[in-house]
């Protein structure tokens, strides 16, 4: 993998990756290691956390009685991942 100026480094995979170039491209040197910081966390602190949180509590509420429904919570679970997209698509300004 190449390496310079907007390229990812080796250690940056998937969308986060992504994030990590629009970071170096977008914020000022001094605010850099800050905005990355946050990033992390982000990604794999408070999301991780909201997001089992969140689903485990919506799979309990699948759960209940004879079985699990699948399709319910399927669908719930596309349903919020749109009302996100939504909110990306309407108000994001990069």
């Amino acid at each position: 993998m190449a390496k310079g100026p907007g390229s990812p480094c080796p250690h940056c995979r998937g969308s986060n990756g992504l994030s990590q170039i629009y970071l170096n491209e977008r914020v000022e040197q001094g605010w850099r290691a800050r905005a990355q910081g946050l990033l992390w966390l982000m990604n794999y602190g408070v999301g991780n956390l909201a997001g089992y949180l969140g689903t485990g509590s919506w799979f309990a509420v699948c759960a209940r009685g004879s079985g699990t429904e699948w399709s319910r919570f399927w669908v719930g679970l596309a349903i919020v991942s749109a009302v996100v997209m939504g909110y990306f698509l309407a108000l994001y300004r990069g």
